[in-house]
């Protein structure tokens, strides 16, 4: 629970800096860090509905996120598989913290159960960890209303 609490902060200011430096538009920036350090592509619709921009900065911004959750898939699975080879709830949450859309969180920590022969414990925990960043989506979402 802490480790969803503490991480999307620091991952949406960093990602919001770094959008910053390459001279992005203020509220594009905050689409893309709200995307990043959230939760994907959900996030980043309810941004620009709370903070009123055009919805082509969430339409823009989405392939990427797609793109990159299709590699996620794969390739974090193969890396809960090397680095918590016995530890499978902490295998999900790591998946549910790095794999920014819920369906591939779920399809990789899936994927990750076959490979630690987990039954289902990863993707449970998996799971549990994206609730939790959904509430974080309501959260953020009106916050910035």
């Amino acid at each position: 629970m802490v480790a969803v609490f503490l991480s999307f902060p620091v991952v949406g200011i960093i990602a919001f800096l770094i959008s910053k430096k390459m001279s992005l538009d203020k509220n594009l920036s905050i689409t893309l860090s709200s995307e990043v350090g959230v939760c994907g592509v959900s996030d980043s619709i309810a941004t620009v509905a709370s903070i009123e921009d055009p919805a082509i900065y969430s339409t823009v911004i989405s392939p990427i996120m797609v793109i990159f959750s299709a590699v996620e898939i794969i390739a974090m699975s193969f890396i809960a598989d090397t680095f918590f080879p016995t530890h499978y709830d902490a295998a999900g949450v790591w998946m549910g913290l790095v794999v920014k859309t819920g369906v591939a969180s779920s399809a990789s920590a899936s994927v990750a159960d076959g490979l630690l022969k987990a039954n289902v414990a990863t993707l449970n925990a998996s799971v549990i960890t994206k609730v939790m960043i959904d509430i974080w989506i309501g959260l953020i979402s009106f916050g910035l209303v």
